[in-house]
This record gives C-alpha cells, sequence and structure tokens, in this order.
C-alpha cells in the first residue's frame, strides 16, 4: 500500500512541477503581445514620440498613434512617412484635443475602435507622446502579464469614488448630486464615479467591452461627454461599475511598482515656457538620478530641450533590474 502511495505522491510532484515550469515559460504569459495608443497633442510631443517609440517598438506588438490636427501639415506628413510599410502600425490625425475636454477620451476610442480589428494583442497602454519608459520592454511585457488586469491609476490602487474624492474632482461634474441615502444622482442609472489617470492599461476584454454595443456604455459616454476632465474618469468609471471587471484591476503597490512617474507636487525644477500646462513638471537633466531610481514602467513629460534622446537612452542603458525586488524575483524564476 505504501508503494503505491509513494508512487501517486511521486507522480503529482512531477505532475505538478511539469505544469508550472510549462506555464512560467509559455512565451505568451511571459511576453503578451502588446498594443498601444499613443496621443501626440503637438509638434513637441510628436517630437518625442519619436523617442519614445524608437525604444518601445517590436514587430509583434502594434502601435497606433493620434497626432491632433492643430499640428503643422507637414510635420504629421514626414512622421506618418517614416512609418510607412510598416503593418503593425497606423496614424490618423482627426482631431484636434483641448484638455479637459471629450476629445481627448474620443482619441483613445478612435484607437480601440482600430485595435478592435486585429486578433492578436492581449494588453492595450495608453500613452502621451512626451512620455519615456524606465524599464526595458521586456520587463514591461512581463509586469504587464504578472499583475493580468487593469491599471487604472498610477500607483495602482483601488480607483476612488465620488463620495471619497476631493471636492475639486467632484465639482467637474456641476449636475451630479447625492440624495438621502448617499445614491448619487444624474449619473446613468444612479452609478458611481470613479477617479485615476488618463495614461491606463487595459486588458484586451476590457477594452471589447468599451467598444462594444452595451447600452450603459452608450450612457456614461453621453454624461463624461457633456463634463470637464473626463479622460480621468471614464475607464474606471466602466470597470468598477461593471461586475465582472470591478475586481480585475491591478495592485501594483504591493510590488513596490508604479505604472507611471510624474510630478505633480513640491514645485517644477524646470520650468520650461515651452510647455502649455505647468504639471505634471517637465523633466530635466537635475532628474536624471530620480527618473533612475523610481520603479515605474513609464514617466512623463519630457521635451527634447531639456532632455535629449541620447540622455534619455542612457536611463535604460543603466537599468538594473535587482533594484526591484519583483523584477529580480522574476529573473530568479525564469532561470
Amino acid at each position: 500500500m505504501w508503494q503505491r502511495r509513494w508512487f501517486v505522491g511521486i507522480f503529482l510532484l512531477f505532475f505538478m512541477n511539469a505544469v508550472y515550469y510549462s506555464i512560467l515559460h509559455r512565451t505568451d504569459i511571459l511576453f503578451p503581445r502588446l498594443a498601444y495608443v499613443i496621443l501626440a497633442h503637438d509638434k513637441e510631443t510628436l517630437d518625442m514620440a519619436s523617442n519614445l517609440l524608437y525604444q518601445i517598438y517590436r514587430p509583434e506588438d502594434f502601435f497606433f498613434v493620434h497626432v491632433d490636427i492643430s499640428c503643422p501639415e507637414l510635420e504629421i506628413s514626414s512622421f506618418q512617412n517614416s512609418w510607412k510599410g510598416y503593418s503593425n502600425f497606423v496614424v490618423q490625425s482627426k482631431l484636434r484635443g483641448e484638455w479637459g475636454n471629450w476629445s481627448l477620451v474620443e482619441m483613445s476610442i478612435l484607437g480601440l475602435n482600430y485595435l478592435k480589428k486585429i486578433p492578436d494583442w492581449d494588453y492595450v497602454i495608453f500613452l502621451s507622446g512626451d512620455t519615456y519608459p524606465l524599464m526595458p520592454v521586456k520587463y514591461i511585457k512581463r509586469l504587464t502579464s504578472f499583475v493580468g488586469a487593469n491599471i487604472l491609476t498610477i500607483e495602482g490602487f483601488t480607483p476612488e469614488n465620488y463620495r471619497s474624492a476631493p471636492k475639486h474632482k467632484q465639482m467637474r461634474f456641476n449636475n451630479v448630486s447625492e440624495d438621502f441615502n448617499g445614491r448619487l444622482l444624474g449619473t446613468p442609472q444612479g452609478l458611481d464615479i470613479f477617479f485615476g489617470t488618463q495614461w491606463v492599461t487595459l486588458t484586451r476584454d476590457f477594452a471589447l467591452y468599451v467598444v462594444g454595443d452595451d447600452p450603459i456604455v452608450q450612457e456614461w459616454v453621453e454624461f463624461f461627454s457633456k463634463n470637464e476632465i473626463p479622460d480621468e474618469s471614464f475607464f474606471q468609471t466602466l470597470a468598477m461599475n461593471h461586475p465582472r471587471f470591478r475586481t480585475n484591476h491591478s495592485m501594483l503597490s504591493p510590488f513596490g511598482l508604479w505604472s507611471r512617474y510624474e510630478k505633480w507636487y513640491g514645485g517644477c525644477l524646470h520650468d520650461f515656457s515651452g510647455s502649455k500646462r505647468k504639471y505634471p513638471c517637465v523633466f530635466g537633466p537635475s532628474d536624471l538620478p530620480n527618473l533612475r531610481r523610481t520603479p515605474a514602467m513609464f514617466a512623463r513629460k519630457f521635451h527634447s530641450q531639456l532632455l535629449d534622446g541620447y540622455q534619455l537612452s542612457e536611463i535604460l542603458y543603466n537599468f538594473n533590474e535587482s533594484k526591484f525586488d519583483a523584477l529580480e524575483l522574476m529573473d530568479l524564476m525564469d532561470t
């Protein structure tokens, strides 16, 4: 009898090890196929997008770039021609964006409508043209797959809802109020509003839901198109009000990681007059030590007159995954 139990135990041990090993070393888990929606709002962010794309472009991934129609036509044509012939790359210029306006979400939806026709991607990452990666793409892919969920806030926390949000965020929605039971008035079906970052990462499943034909999505589109700064609430609100997606959002923070590094407080070291809006701050040479240390996948904003492509590439050249426990753990698991 004990021989049979011993044999069964050894068999199960080898079987479980084989399953674990096969899952761990599946390339679609370690290196998922990514899609990117990149928004370039002006000539400068379009120029910086070239630095960004130089680092993140991979032939197996997909890229949608929307260039604001306010950009000089010659610049748009030049950028389009530089990527002409790449079957996994498309450039569109259809909309004029305004800060805090629905047009920013509309550009993102244009990208999702393009990507929904493509079957072979797992996650979509939204980026501004003045963004730059702080770690090699292989780690961005592995972290995105490791999290396996929507990344809706910079730190990976649960998006804050209307009731817990500070007053200045609540004031974006002039026609929304609460009744005596705490139920929201003025939102589709009395559902809650949530807040996060415009620069989200979405699973394919959720992204297709956003551009699908669910009536509640259309109600939210109509609602947000009439309110301020919808780009920081649209995706969060759709996800957190859906029974399947509300629990499928990331928790990057337990791993000591962020999706983005931005500087909003403490004063900008580089008061760069070329930036239309002061915040988030534009990074300069004195920010390089922090950019090398921060446990984030991406950072923004950058400007070519403060940091050129060579200086930015030094961040990745000096990247050391052993500084970040989660990345070091992944390397150990992969050996």
